[in-house]
């Protein structure tokens, strides 16, 4: 009697494990969405909740306000579950995996570097939005821990091609922003790697306080003419005639 209700309970669980394993992509896509208040949805999601792929969308706080991130595959590794985290494989387009590893109390990514439109800074500092911000940003970590009171290690966010309506002149330029995880705040520091747009700046964020940043924006001489209305939108000019705009942004 003992022998069959061993056996009734492995073919129970067998056969959890076995729908388990053909759970489709789109039951992953659910939970991510809830997970995250709707603001990461993976739509047109294909595959199993273990190997699939969907377009990486990240939305704001209204229906128009979304940025389409791409094609992305993932693969999960059901073995580290034993362990207590979810170990998955992310891949952007045939680029180099990213490795994510999520357990109750943090999130670890390493070798991330994944490419997105500038627009999607629109969803952090929606007071960019009449900007219209163009471009490509790459994004790149070695390591990178995020957790409810800690973020710890440093990554790199390049900003290629930068455009605006706002201006005739395009591209705008290329400028690096430097992140640092040192705890409970991520220090921010922009520079201008070229271009005639010229930005400066530096900042910090953290759960308690927000993003906090304050920087200058300038323009080459022979396009300040061209590049006015911008920096208009991007600031108050620090001292009349200076050609030199606070860039100032707080926001909780």
């Amino acid at each position: 009697m003992a022998n069959k209700k061993i056996m009734l309970l492995l073919g129970v669980l067998v056969f959890a494990l076995a729908l388990l394993w053909m759970a489709p992509a789109t039951l992953l896509a659910n939970a991510i969405a809830n997970k995250t208040q709707q603001h990461v949805l993976l739509t047109q999601a294909e595959g199993s909740a273990w190997a699939g792929n969907a377009n990486l969308v990240l939305a704001g706080d209204n229906v128009e306000s979304r940025v389409n991130i791409g094609n992305i595959r993932w693969q999960v590794y059901p073995m580290q579950l034993l362990q207590g985290r979810l170990y998955l494989a992310l891949y952007q387009n045939a680029g180099e995996p990213a490795w994510l590893s999520i357990d109750a109390d943090k999130t670890h990514i390493e070798h991330l570097n994944i490419t997105m439109p500038a627009s999607v800074i629109s969803l952090f500092v929606p007071t960019l939005n009449v900007a219209q911000l163009g471009g490509q940003f790459n994004i790149a970590t070695e390591n990178f821990t995020i957790s409810q009171q800690v973020l710890q290690g440093k990554a790199s966010v390049n900003w290629r091609d930068a455009s605006s309506p706002l201006s005739a002149v395009s591209p705008l330029g290329s400028y690096q922003t430097l992140l640092d995880g040192n705890g409970g705040a991520l220090n921010i520091s922009l520079s201008t790697m070229s271009g005639a747009l010229q930005l400066e700046g530096n900042g910090s964020w953290s759960a308690q306080t927000g993003l906090q940043f304050n920087g200058t924006a300038s323009a080459e001489a022979s396009k300040q003419k061209e590049l006015a209305p911008l920096l208009h939108v991007l600031g108050n000019e620090q001292t009349l005639g200076s050609g030199r705009y606070q860039i100032q942004v707080s926001q909780p």
